[in-house]
């Protein structure tokens, strides 16, 4: 038909990958404003089944699976001009992005009702204040880590460098080092 099917997340996954949907969808409006035939835009995260198509210009990834089509199902559902996300999705990117609910929707295909949000546009947060004015799991398993920090920062004119893979939890230890000292 005339869709566009984007997946976010593959050949390699990214902790962030709901966010860069929104903001590829936010993208896609801005580009359709104005335009005869304004464009609608369904957002869902979900776990997919990943497919390598080979070719010998590119490497090209298809996927597929119930959450491939919740999100064209999203879309159909959309009006035109607006993005629909999934409360799955709108989960992911609370506080980064104004979501409005617009309460459970039924969708052809699926058994049951979908709590729908419409994407209104980013918010000025970053990533560790939006996480970190819901409420944040236990943090559990790092006492070495926050004990040796702690010893550190003890010392007169500490410096200290935390580095570790995305989404390894470093503003998360640095943020309980802080609270922990500030006790």
């Amino acid at each position: 038909g005339d869709g566009v099917k984007a997946v976010f997340g593959m050949p390699q996954t990214r902790e962030d990958h709901a966010e860069r949907a929104c903001a590829a969808a936010l993208a896609i409006r801005a580009a359709a404003r104005g335009r005869r035939v304004p464009a609608r835009v369904g957002v869902h995260s979900g776990n997919v089944l990943v497919r390598r198509l080979q070719s010998n210009a590119y490497d090209e990834y298809d996927a597929v699976g119930p959450a491939v089509h919740l999100a064209a199902r999203m879309e159909q559902n959309a009006q035109p001009g607006t993005i629909y996300l999934s409360a799955a999705t709108a989960g992911l990117v609370a506080g980064r992005f104004n979501l409005r609910a617009l309460g459970s929707r039924t969708a052809k295909g699926i058994p049951e009702e979908i709590e729908v949000f419409e994407l209104l546009g980013r918010t000025r947060r970053s990533r560790w204040s939006a996480r970190s004015r819901q409420q944040l799991s236990p943090f559990v398993g790092r006492v070495g880590e926050i004990n040796r920090l702690l010893a550190l920062t003890a010392q007169p004119e500490p410096v200290i460098a935390v580095v570790g893979e995305a989404g390894s939890g470093k503003s998360r230890l640095l943020h309980e080092l802080a609270r922990r000292r500030d006790a």
